[in-house]
């Protein structure tokens, strides 16, 4: 048996009914090696004393009790206290499958891996419906890999296998320690996991993508902050494609003529237009948000497609806008086809 401490973080705030059968599934782990980091992250509804209930009658388990910071800091300062070589993270509505940790150590120390990805089941809590989300093929990515697999997510139009979420995968902790990875507190309302990933690919030597079903994340509109519009929301379709942007630099991808690279370009913006549609935005606050994202994103200048874009671009994504609004989502979903079309064919 593996001697590899592995540290499992899950924050807890005021998770009710649902805490004991999530603690339980990572206490029936067949991997022995572990200490579960449950952050109390201020709870008012007695989720904290269950925590210390568990605590009490298993030596594995670790509580701590914080002022409400939100669920990124609490992360975080599960992170400061872990004292695993990996780490891995679990949501407090959520349910580890019973060999998670046993399969993924298993792969992490064959392959010397920074971070090992295994497949999640997601099943929405009235059980209406339930998808798989896993690899095809057992993979080993190095450095060079990874950013041929980053222009190929772009192209396929789904980070959700590799960097989507946090909780699909095991992490070295030494990787995030010395080049000081964290959750970003600032956002509140989704888009941390991709955040965190995106910020630490770079810095990945060696990934492994197994075929393994091993989490299943419970889609639950009442506890899920994904489940409602906000602001911070809206923003993240330009934020996260300017960190995209700034991976690719860093990592020295020749990207900016990728038909890929201009079909991402083109969904950023008409997902910012469409999101705010949902919202309510009027048509300034539109138009505003995206002169100020054009002003900070360097484009190449010698591509027809941007060229195109940065003179007429706005007029296009507003008419995109109004499409929406007289003919809604069947009809919108066509217009990203014809734009990846004419983004891979315009030179």
């Amino acid at each position: 048996m593996s001697q590899t401490l592995v540290s499992v973080i899950m924050p807890v705030y005021n998770t009710g009914k649902y805490l004991c059968g999530t603690i339980d599934s990572v206490l029936r782990q067949t991997y022995a090696n572990f200490e579960l980091i449950l952050v109390d992250d201020g709870s008012t509804d007695g989720s904290g004393k269950i925590c210390d209930e568990y605590a009490a009658k298993d030596s594995r388990v670790v509580v701590y009790h914080k002022k409400n910071g939100g669920i990124c800091d609490a992360r975080n300062y599960g992170m400061v206290k872990a004292r695993g070589e990996y780490i891995t993270f679990c949501d407090h509505d959520d349910l580890f499958l019973p060999d998670l940790l046993s399969v993924s150590v298993k792969v992490a120390e064959e392959h010397d891996a920074d971070v090992v990805k295994w497949g999640r089941r997601i099943v929405h809590g009235d059980n209406s419906k339930e998808r798989v989300i896993v690899s095809k093929f057992f993979s080993i990515l190095q450095r060079e890999d990874l950013k041929d697999m980053l222009l190929d997510l772009i192209a396929k139009k789904d980070f959700g296998l590799p960097f989507g979420v946090r909780w699909n995968g095991i992490y070295r902790k030494r990787l995030m320690d010395n080049y000081e990875v964290i959750f970003d507190t600032g956002r509140k309302h989704g888009g941390e996991d991709f955040d965190f990933n995106i910020k630490l690919l770079p810095y990945i030597k060696n990934m492994v993508l197994i075929k393994d079903i091993l989490y299943v994340h419970i889609v639950r509109p009442n506890l899920s902050v994904s489940a409602k519009y906000y602001d911070d929301v809206m923003d993240n379709f330009l934020v996260e494609y300017k960190k995209v942007h700034s991976v690719l630099l860093h990592l020295g991808c020749d990207f900016k003529l990728h038909p890929a690279y201009r079909w991402f370009y083109a969904k950023a913006i008409s997902s910012y237009v469409v999101y705010g549609l949902k919202m309510g935005k009027n048509k300034e606050d539109v138009i505003n948000g995206l002169h100020s994202f054009r002003k900070g994103v360097e484009l190449d200048s010698k591509c027809t497609f941007f060229r195109f874009s940065r003179y007429v671009g706005l007029s296009q994504w507003i008419l995109l806008y109004f499409i929406y609004v007289f003919f809604q989502k069947r009809f919108f979903n066509g217009i990203y086809g014809i734009l990846y079309f004419v983004n891979k064919y315009i030179k």
